[in-house]
């Protein structure tokens, strides 16, 4: 199983940098020479404060005239009411911290290597200079809650180098002492990636930030000015980055310096981190049998033509680590670009957009057995039932909360826009909080946890369905619809011009439909019922039903269009068939046949995540060979310099998804993906290999996590399984399918069960 990023020469830009993280923190790693950059983050400073947003004057009235508007077929008058009368402030910013920049005279070098270990989480940079050879070790360390870099040389008193930190933030002071740099300054008061930042004049509503940095060293230590620090004649010197922010309302320089006391050795720090994280990265093990492949990772992208398999299980790999590194309880959930970000106006202001890339996110946590990671989402989700109550209320007159297409660390749940017209696409879809309380269901089928279930998802679903039970309305036909609404950032033609608003959408109706299924399937498991699960059985069998094209495809709206862009990267009329379970081929055949042909009609082209979205949805078609032909399209090498484009996504030299620009929900696509390509679970069905491609001849796939907290090891030759070992955490009797035959199976509780073939 290949787990080394291989590099030949120091990074350049961000995308050929190695990112590193503890979950709080992030750093990207250029491993330069003469001059190292590492930039920064800390996945709490974000612009802005914790204030609620005001809500437009005339919101409520404007729902209700938009919501008549489109049941009359009156599209572009509702986007045009909805858009001025609903559309709130913008979200937030989340932002840089700065660099770590490392000086030495090392510019004529030879034997360069940089590598990020994924089996260790360990990055090392490496050259020689006049016979002396150099090494740079860095780590990240969830628990001592650092980033850690030990500089050394095989030859005595060679270490020589300055350092200094650099941001863009305001700052209150820096200072030195007892070899340690401070750091304290502050974030804007406000922000947005397309009209800039302010500041507060009296430093009142920006996060306040410390950032520390401390060197142990056997060689001379100084500092300049307390801004720049010197180390000479040095055998070794480690350096210890530490950032906190008062987002918790804690007093970020005491947080800061607790963390940087926590620090003691660097031997300990570095085997604490190595253990903590293998315990969560040794859990599963993949193998293509791929032959040994010793090219840089930017040169094996650049030949990529399907042939090296050993790519493919570096991509699945790197879809982990960058689960552990940039997620774990107590920290952030991940945004568009996990932790990493070092432009101070990062594109869609680098924050959480729920119409698909947030949950993305979160596709493989479970399944790849990272349970502990998910609980930032979770926490997301309750951050969003809390504030979104102010926003059914003051916008749409409803109970239950709502949350729309973008959010950020301070939990905004408003539509976006600020009024302005042609954004209704985007900011007049009120079906986020649906799709998230229906996702943290997943929780609960992968580790049964009951407790949550009870205390937190079965609440926090009935409570996002409360809102659409006050603002649902029944047809003409007697069918329960939302209206209005969108089908995600995609435009149909209606009376010679595009629209985006419609009387009803497939995917809304579609999310509503889960909703209702997992509520009503909630309450059975705990024996339980509610004013609300009787609603749901109620209203389930009376939904707008999905319909079917003449041209055979799924419907997107509740009428046949003619779309904008048939190419479109949004497929959410799909999403009953993934992540939604819905549409099977068993269950519903016809739909399953019109998700394919739409499916085809969409094409192969699209932003990086889009083919991560697609990857998933071939591989609940149950073709690998298709979602392959995706993940071989997704692993094209795309030049960090190259224009911004919706239809051509790929990978950039470190392995981060290409949108592009960089956004790491394609990553986690990818990763999702090759899970269900492995294993999924089909109306209580296990079914094995589901979507095997050819290619993939021989290999073993150990440690998956199913629905039913069961793990999962898959062996397979010759295109067919050759050993299959389930373990339960409590006894149950599954069906378990494979090569079209099903054998039923009785699993004890933590006793391995193995099916051989």
């Amino acid at each position: 199983m290949e787990n080394i990023l291989l590099f030949d020469k120091p990074a350049t830009v961000f995308e050929e940098a190695i990112p590193m993280g503890n979950g709080h923190m992030g750093a990207m790693v250029y491993g330069g020479t003469d001059t190292e950059k590492i930039s920064l983050n800390e996945d709490t400073l974000w612009s802005g404060s914790n204030v609620k947003n005001p809500v437009p004057e005339k919101a409520k009235e404007s729902f209700e005239k938009g919501r008549l508007l489109a049941l009359n077929g009156c599209y572009k008058e509702a986007e045009e009411v909805t858009e001025v009368g609903m559309n709130a402030k913008n979200t937030q910013v989340y932002m840089p911290l700065g660099n770590l920049v490392i000086k030495t005279d090392h510019k004529d070098y030879t034997n360069y290597s940089r590598i990020l270990d994924m089996s260790t989480s360990v990055a090392k940079v490496t050259y020689e200079v006049d016979g002396v050879l150099f090494e740079r070790e860095y780590v990240a360390s969830f628990e001592n809650r650092c980033i850690a870099v030990k500089i050394s040389a095989n030859q005595k008193c060679q270490v020589n180098f300055s350092m200094f930190l650099e941001t863009e933030h305001k700052e209150k002071s820096r200072s030195f002492e007892d070899g340690k740099l401070t750091l304290l300054g502050y974030c804007p008061s406000d922000g947005h990636s397309k009209f800039g930042y302010k500041y507060d004049e009296n430093d009142k509503n920006g996060l306040n930030f410390a950032c520390m940095v401390r060197v142990d060293t056997n060689g001379k230590l100084s500092c300049e000015s307390g801004y720049e620090i010197k180390v000479e004649g040095a055998d070794y010197a480690v350096i210890y980055i530490c950032a906190e922010t008062d987002f918790n309302n804690q007093d970020e320089l005491v947080a800061c310096k607790t963390a940087m006391a926590n620090c003691k050795e660097y031997a300990s720090v570095l085997d604490s981190a190595v253990c903590d994280y293998k315990k969560l990265y040794d859990r599963v093990e993949f193998s293509l049998k791929a032959e040994e492949n010793k090219k840089t990772l930017e040169k094996r992208l650049e030949d990529y033509d399907g042939s090296d398999l050993g790519l493919i299980e570096l991509l699945f790999n790197f879809g982990r680590y960058l689960t552990i590194v940039s997620s774990r309880k107590g920290t952030q959930a991940t945004n568009l670009q996990g932790i990493w970000n070092e432009k101070w106006l990062p594109i869609w202001s680098s924050n959480y957009t729920l119409n698909i890339n947030t949950q993305m996110n979160y596709w493989p946590t479970l399944s790849a057995n990272l349970s502990e990671c998910y609980y930032p989402f979770l926490d997301l989700v309750e951050k969003l039932r809390v504030t979104g109550r102010d926003v059914a209320k003051d916008f749409y007159g409803a109970r239950g909360f709502v949350c729309h297409h973008n959010t950020d660390i301070w939990g905004h749940a408003n539509p976006v826009g600020e009024g302005n017209r042609g954004t209704s696409n985007y900011t007049c879809w009120n079906m986020a909080s649906g799709w998230l309380a229906c996702q943290i269901y997943d929780f609960y089928e992968y580790t049964e946890d009951e407790n949550s279930l009870k205390e937190v998802i079965l609440p926090t679903m009935e409570e996002a369905m409360l809102f659409y039970f006050d603002i649902m309305v029944m047809d003409e036909n007697g069918y329960y619809i939302v209206t209005p609404t969108t089908s995600p950032e995609n435009f149909f033609l209606k009376d010679g011009e595009f629209r985006a608003i419609s009387k009803t959408s497939t995917m809304s109706i579609s999310i509503i439909r889960e909703l209702l299924t997992k509520i009503i399937s909630a309450h059975k498991i705990l024996g339980t019922q509610s004013e609300i699960s009787k609603k749901a059985e109620d209203i389930l069998p009376k939904l707008y039903p999905f319909g079917i094209a003449s041209d055979g495809t799924l419907l997107e709206w509740d009428e046949e269009h003619e779309e904008k862009d048939s190419e479109h990267r949004h497929i959410s009329h799909l999403y009953s068939l993934f992540p939604g379970e819905f549409i099977s081929k068993e269950n519903t055949p016809e739909l399953f046949e019109a998700c394919r042909k739409s499916l085809i009609k969409r094409g192969d082209l699209g932003t990086g995540w889009s083919i991560g979205w697609k990857e998933n949805l071939w591989a609940s078609l149950g073709d690998g060979d298709k979602a392959f032909e995706l993940l071989k399209r997704q692993l094209k090498l795309v030049d960090p310099h190259a224009e911004f484009s919706f239809k051509f996504g790929g990978t950039y030299p470190n392995l981060f998804d290409a949108h592009p620009p960089f956004q790491i929900d394609g990553n986690f696509g990818a990763l999702s993906a090759i899970c269900n390509m492995m294993v999924q679970v089909k109306n209580e069905r296990i079914c094995i290999l589901p979507a095997l491609p050819k290619l993939w001849q021989d290999g073993y796939i150990k440690g998956l996590k199913i629905k039913g907290n069961i793990e999962v090891d898959i062996f397979w030759q010759n295109q067919e399984p050759s050993e299959v070992t389930l373990t339960a955490q409590r006894e149950k009797t599954v069906d378990v399918v494979f090569c079209g035959k099903t054998q039923r199976v009785t699993l004890k509780e933590k006793i391995p069960h193995t099916i051989r073939f």
